[in-house]
């Protein structure tokens, strides 16, 4: 190196020590990039982990009331609480009872009084009328308590009408006198509710996998409103219709009741670990749909589910590949052939809930707006000459568009009356009009329920091709 000249001596250090700099640049680089990509591997690995199902501990004991929680409970704490459940009349139709014939299949008792010091007995098949004007209901005391002598008991009410015939009930029931009228609440353990909800929302037929997801979906939705009651003015958690989960609606199922014990505890969790929420329906159309079509819900509820287009015009084909396939509802056809413009305009102005009168005289066109992901209609604009109106949400939609009239048409050539609601959200629409005015529509559409979370017509398909209910 000393026979160098000085000058090129120092240009050699130079380039050793570009070239070193660049190695170690490019050294960097290829970890950052190893990094992004191990990265990226993690992050394709969280999303196709499946959604896990979590066991909690379900004891018939150590009962606790809403009121107790200071803090947020535990899924262990939920799962002991009693679920309430408000009884709707006949029918579903209202909260508040006037009158109630109550029996039991064995031995009961009422309790009234200031502090429910008073206690009644009545034998097992005795029938007792209670209305708003009764003798439990005095002036310092409104609520009435009525349970069985031992736990296995069923409280019957006999002028409630459900599918079954007159709906008996496990645990205890509270009659609360209002100013509307008589609010009777049903408070049970969680496991026992699901008796009275699995039979109710899924044919006791289909196979025992199916019956074990519609289980854990109905535990997990009912745990959720424990921690968020539906009724917190009534320290209800949920009602018995539909508008929860239907409950009472069918008698208790052998192959039901296993299903639930099979699952017992079990609960679907997020990944992030908190409850999902447990949403089905009966039929889909092939495709699903998300919490964004129940109007104002979207943003506010947890559906890990969803897999979507937004595309309708799938509905006028079909695919032997969609599970529902060979079902009557997977597509239908509902068409309107004369609108009674005053029918119409009186379910718009409920459906609008504002006392403030208005007329259509002349509608020009009805536009479906907005589709939540799979293609549910859940906006609809009501084009009239003295203005245009906007029905938002799949519900209002297919209460709208269902004149109570017309029979659906379905896939196998059968009819099915619809008395208040379309099929499903899933239509595409065609307008008859004359001299400028609706004069009928006609939709093609498929699936029959609101088409967020589980299609139980699916699970049942699913169970019948081997699947467990963990899979569905």
């Amino acid at each position: 190196m000393s026979n160098i000249p000085k000058n090129i001596r120092v240009r050699m250090w130079g380039f050793a020590c570009a070239a070193l700099l660049l190695i170690l640049i490019s050294v960097s680089w290829l970890n950052a990039f190893r990094a992004k990509d191990a990265k990226t591997n993690e992050e394709i690995e969280t999303a196709e982990a499946p959604v896990p199902l979590k066991i909690i501990e379900t004891p018939a004991t150590e009962m606790t009331s809403q009121a107790d929680a200071s803090r947020e409970p535990s899924l262990v704490e939920l799962a002991k609480r009693s679920v309430r459940v408000l009884i709707r009349t006949s029918r579903f139709e209202n909260l508040f009872h006037k009158e109630l014939l109550i029996s039991s299949d064995q031995k009961w008792y009422l309790e009234y009084g200031e502090e429910q010091e008073k206690r009644e007995w009545h034998d097992a098949g005795e029938t007792i009328w209670i209305t708003e004007e009764s003798m439990f209901f005095s002036r310092e005391s409104s609520c009435v308590q009525i349970g069985t002598a031992e736990t296995n008991g069923r409280i019957i009410l006999k002028n409630v009408e459900r599918e079954q015939g007159a709906p008996s009930y496990r645990g205890t029931l509270e009659i609360r006198k209002l100013s509307d009228g008589m609010m009777v609440i049903n408070s049970l353990g969680l496991e026992e509710y699901l008796h009275g909800v699995v039979p109710s929302e899924m044919p006791a037929s289909y196979p025992r996998e199916a019956l074990k997801a519609q289980a854990i979906c109905a535990r997990t939705y009912a745990v959720s409103h424990l921690l968020t009651p539906g009724y917190p003015d009534f320290n209800a958690h949920l009602d018995d219709s539909t508008a929860f989960q239907a409950y009472g609606n069918q008698p208790e199922q052998e192959n039901a009741s296993n299903s639930i014990e099979e699952t017992k505890g079990m609960v679907l969790l997020t990944r992030e670990g908190v409850l999902a929420d447990t949403f089905y329906y009966s039929t889909s159309c092939g495709k699903g749909t998300d919490v964004s079509v129940w109007d104002d819900a979207g943003g506010k509820m947890v559906n890990p589910f969803m897999e979507a287009v937004d595309d309708p015009d799938f509905l006028l084909e079909e695919s032997r590949e969609d599970l529902e396939y060979e079902l009557p509802w997977y597509r239908w056809t509902y068409e309107v052939q004369k609108l009674d413009l005053g029918a119409f305009e009186s379910r718009l102005q409920a459906l609008m809930e504002t006392d403030e009168p208005f007329r259509i005289n002349i509608l020009h066109d009805l536009v479906v707006t907005k589709r939540a992901k799979g293609g549910a209609a859940k906006e609809l604009a009501i084009i009239s000459e003295e203005g245009t109106y906007w029905i938002r949400g799949e519900r209002r939609i297919r209460e709208l568009l269902c004149d109570g009239k017309t029979m659906a048409k379905r896939k196998d050539g059968s009819e099915s009356f619809c008395s208040k609601l379309l099929p499903s959200a899933f239509f595409l629409m065609e307008i008859g009009k004359k001299d400028g005015k609706v004069a009928g529509y006609r939709l093609t559409g498929g699936g029959f329920g609101h088409g967020v979370g589980m299609s139980q017509n699916g699970a049942m398909k699913m169970a019948l091709q081997g699947r467990e209910a963990e899979d569905i």
